[in-house]
């Protein structure tokens, strides 16, 4: 195999080096404009995105825990963790509230858009 050669594979043939570079690039910015048109984020939004995705699965597997925990204690009733989800909405709702207890529409004016 020469330096140009490589044993890259794609698309039913091998490629060099520069081909597969090229094609990755294209591959790249076809990514980076469906994104864009799309508006999906591609910056320090990632991080933030990330962060939130990893506090859910985290919380989901104490959930999941905590509702196994329950199973077993009640004998396999499934009342009480379909209640835990019926309730969680409304303590999520008093958190907030307890947390912001003024809360006002936004109000937006026009001669300043």
């Amino acid at each position: 195999m020469s330096e140009q050669q490589s044993c890259f594979d794609f698309e039913g043939g091998s490629a060099s080096q520069e081909e597969y570079n090229k094609w990755l690039a294209g591959r790249q910015l076809a990514v980076r404009e469906l994104a864009m048109r799309l508006g999906l984020p591609l910056g320090h939004e990632v991080e933030v995105w990330l962060i939130g995705g990893m506090a859910g699965a985290v919380g989901g597997m104490f959930v999941a825990k905590v509702v196994g925990w329950v199973l077993d204690a009640t004998g396999k009733n499934y009342l009480v963790p379909f209640l835990m989800a019926g309730f969680a909405y409304l303590i999520a709702l008093g958190v907030i509230h307890m947390l912001l207890p003024k809360l006002e529409s936004m109000r937006i004016q026009e001669d300043k858009i």
